[in-house]
């Protein structure tokens, strides 16, 4: 992630955010330090409830759920015997399998999936961060009302097969621009043996 390119591209005054796929929080604590925010006005949000207790040490409130466009059990997929927390094989965790030898055989646990709009309380949140491996367009699609009053929606997007059954990029971008949002910036383009898997792109509310 090129935080600096993502900063310069952030004109409007941002009091909190909404970290959907926080892993261990890293994107949370690079972001509150360079707007100076309240721990309290922050809430990560992840699908593996193995992060709970280190999010919380480092003062943000955290969510253990999963995100989709409804609610509904789903097979969700963790690799097996990982090293530990901090494993990076455990960002990959999805009901959207990744398409890598880490994921060829893993763990699979059927869990309840719950619509963004469902959870979020009505919450409003300046800056919206959705990386979920595959999943952000279902994870948008059940959080409109939540989207259109943020500020800025920064979301990695699929451009290849990385993740089994993910909506590509072009869906993505439709849905974002009939929220009324628009492109700002792509910040990060990640490419495997030198096809486009996925892009970072912020986005910006015009209406």
């Amino acid at each position: 992630m090129n935080y600096n390119l993502l900063f310069e591209n952030i004109e409007s005054e941002i009091n909190s955010l909404l970290d959907i796929g926080c892993y261990i929080g890293n994107f949370s604590g690079i972001f509150t330090d360079e707007f100076n925010l309240k721990n309290t006005n922050i809430l990560c949000i992840d699908i593996n409830p193995a992060y709970k207790e280190l999010i919380e040490s480092r003062g943000f409130r955290f969510r253990a759920v999963g995100l989709s466009s409804e609610r509904k059990n789903i097979p969700v997929y963790y690799p097996k015997n990982p090293d530990s927390l901090f494993d990076p094989r455990n960002s990959g965790v999805s009901y959207c399998r990744e398409n890598t030898i880490f994921f060829s055989d893993c763990v699979v646990s059927s869990q309840e999936v719950f619509p963004l709009d469902e959870i979020s309380n009505s919450e409003t949140f300046d800056f919206i961060k959705i990386d979920v491996q595959g999943a952000e367009y279902d994870v948008i699609d059940g959080g409109k009302e939540t989207l259109k009053k943020s500020k800025y929606v920064l979301v990695e997007t699929s451009c290849g097969d990385y993740n089994i059954g993910s909506k590509n990029e072009e869906k993505t971008i439709e849905l974002l621009s009939s929220l009324g949002f628009k492109e700002k910036k792509v910040l990060e383009e990640i490419y495997i043996e030198e096809v486009l898997q996925q892009r970072d792109i912020l986005f910006e509310r015009m209406c």
